[in-house]
C-alpha cells in the first residue's frame, strides 16, 4: 500500500496472526476493522435487490432444505465442494 493510505481490515479471521505495526507507522497507514454491517447498510442492499440492481440469482450456487443443513456444512468446511454460497430454505424438503 502506498503511504497515508487506509488499510480495511474485513471479516473475521479463523487464525491469529502477527503484525509489522512499525511498518504501518514508517508507512502512515490508516488501519480500521470492520466485523459487521449497519442497519443502513442492509436497508440499501433490499431496496437495490427489490430495484433489480442486483442479479441475486447470481450470488449463491445452492438451495438446500434444512434436513441438509449438516451434510452441507460438512462439504463446505471440507474445502472439496463446488458451493460457493448456499441458502438453507427451512420450508423445503429435500429428497433423500
Amino acid at each position: 500500500m502506498r503511504r497515508g493510505a487506509t488499510l480495511a481490515l474485513l471479516g473475521y479471521p479463523l487464525e491469529n496472526s502477527s503484525v509489522s505495526y512499525g511498518d504501518w507507522q514508517s508507512r502512515e497507514l490508516t488501519v480500521i476493522g470492520s466485523l459487521a454491517y449497519n442497519h443502513e447498510d442492509f436497508v440499501g442492499a433490499m431496496q437495490a435487490i427489490a430495484a433489480g440492481r442486483i442479479d441475486v440469482a447470481s450470488l449463491h450456487s445452492g438451495t438446500f432444505g434444512l434436513s441438509s443443513l449438516k451434510d452441507i456444512l460438512e462439504e463446505l468446511d471440507s474445502g472439496r465442494s463446488e458451493h460457493v454460497k448456499v441458502l438453507i430454505d427451512p420450508k423445503r424438503e429435500d429428497r433423500t
